[in-house]
């Protein structure tokens, strides 16, 4: 019988370097992303994000998807990604990754997921 574990995972300071936030364990079946909500914590600039999914767990091939590309948000804001109750299905090994237009800290990132064993 499946086991649903609600996770929690968060990431403060994102920069223009890539940075992995979520990868799904090997031990979970699959996971579903409920929300992926970025902040732009300057006082001073607006920012864009841009987050990828490295879907690793495609036989063929290693895939990178644009899920959004250096999508603007200003300063003081956030934004859910995945709204209008949209869902998003990972499997093993998949990754959530988050990258800014800004080289100093400038979006917190907050996914909700439900991993399913």
């Amino acid at each position: 019988m499946a086991t649903n574990t609600y996770v929690l995972v968060t990431q403060p300071g994102v920069t223009s370097t890539p940075t992995t936030i979520y990868t799904v364990p090997g031990a979970v079946n699959e996971a579903m992303v409920i929300s992926l909500l970025l902040t732009n914590v300057s006082n001073t600039s607006d920012v864009k994000a841009t987050v990828t999914i490295k879907d690793v767990s495609n036989q063929s091939s290693l895939q990178n998807v644009k899920l959004c590309n250096s999508m603007f948000l200003p300063r003081n804001s956030n934004f859910n990604v995945l709204n209008d109750n949209n869902r998003l299905i990972l499997n093993s090994g998949d990754q959530i990754i988050v990258s800014s237009d800004q080289a100093s800290a400038s979006i917190d990132v907050l996914i909700s997921v439900m991993e399913i064993r």
